[in-house]
């Protein structure tokens, strides 16, 4: 039903009271309750004309049959809006899945560390000239970053995957970063991690870092030398020769059972075992498993020859699976 004052700017409304009904000529009525505001300074009854504009639609009731026809249409419909949505959830799950072994594949925990770092400790302002970028690259030696994890125990929230230990990177709950400072840049380190400057800072602060300056040089000359190389001049006026200090962290006796044992003691991830030293590691425990796996094959091969030569046939087999079947070395 529509509307219509002879004002637009006339306030107007409608509405319908109760339900339809059917009188006994099989006319349908329905009751309508109209308004529309009356202009001020006229008399009532002077407001002016009122057009309504009403139309139905009318519903044939269905059958018990066609009822029961669309009971079964919507069912179908809604068990293959169910099948549909459940499929193309698995799809996006299946996907999400996919996608997440293919980042852990390539994550690198120390990048991630050293990225939430920069966001979280590195002020804005401090990080968004050119300059600045490259003397945060050249105070620290970012490529010798390690870090820590500690258990997800620690945290309120559970696990993110049981099937890793506690210490797994996404299990973790917390984790400790270790940045280098270059060597001969601590002092600069220190001022701009301190005091966000280039330039000295008062005599008390610089009286520490000092301190600090002098005793990392004293270590590091007895017990690595000179900035960490101890080079030798050649008496005989020949290349200098670098004699290579450590630090002795313990000394024990090993029993070897056998020769050509290969032992190696790492105390962490440095570069005691590289990656190429864990590669060559896993190539050779690889090697052997498929060395075993043959020489089981062989032994397989040896046991089944018996049953599968008739005793009818007069043949002479001679099987070498290493050597020169003719001559037997």
């Amino acid at each position: 039903m529509e509307l219509f004052a002879d004002k637009v700017n006339r306030g107007y409304g409608f509405g319908i009271i109760g339900n339809p009904w059917q009188d006994a000529d099989n006319v349908v009525k329905v009751q309508v309750h109209v308004g529309v505001d009356w202009i001020k300074g006229l008399p009532i009854g002077g407001c002016g004309k009122i057009y309504i504009k009403a139309k139905a639609v009318g519903i044939q009731t269905p059958t018990a049959e066609q009822y029961e026809d669309w009971r079964t249409k919507m069912k179908e419909w809604q068990e293959t809006v169910n099948t549909l949505t459940q499929e193309a959830k698995d799809r996006g799950q299946s996907k999400a899945d996919a996608w997440e072994q293919e980042v852990m594949t390539k994550l690198n925990p120390v990048e991630e560390i050293m990225q939430r770092v920069a966001k979280t400790y590195i002020p804005q302002g401090m990080s968004d000239e050119m300059w600045e970028i490259d003397f945060w690259q050249t105070i620290f030696d970012w490529d010798s970053a390690s870090y820590l994890l500690y258990p997800g125990w620690w945290s309120s929230n559970p696990m993110r995957d049981y099937t890793k230990d506690p210490k797994y990177f996404l299990n973790s709950s917390w984790a400790k970063l270790y940045l280098p400072v270059k060597i001969g840049y601590e002092a600069k380190a220190l001022r701009w991690i301190f005091g966000n400057s280039l330039k000295p800072l008062d005599q008390n602060q610089e009286a520490v870092f000092s301190n600090i300056i002098k005793d990392l040089e004293s270590f590091r000359t007895n017990y690595f030398g000179p900035a960490e190389t101890n080079i030798v001049s050649s008496t005989s006026g020949d290349n200098d020769t670098l004699n290579e200090k450590f630090i002795v962290l313990g000394q024990w006796t090993e029993l070897i059972p056998t020769d050509g044992t290969h032992m190696e003691v790492i105390q962490s991830m440095t570069s005691a075992c590289d990656q190429y030293s864990k590669d060559e590691i896993a190539d050779n425990r690889n090697l052997k498993l498929v060395m075993t796996d043959s020489q089981q094959q062989d032994v397989q091969i040896k046991k089944n020859l018996p049953a599968m030569v008739k005793s009818n046939v007069n043949a002479n087999i001679n099987l070498n699976v290493d050597g020169d079947a003719n001559t037997g070395k």
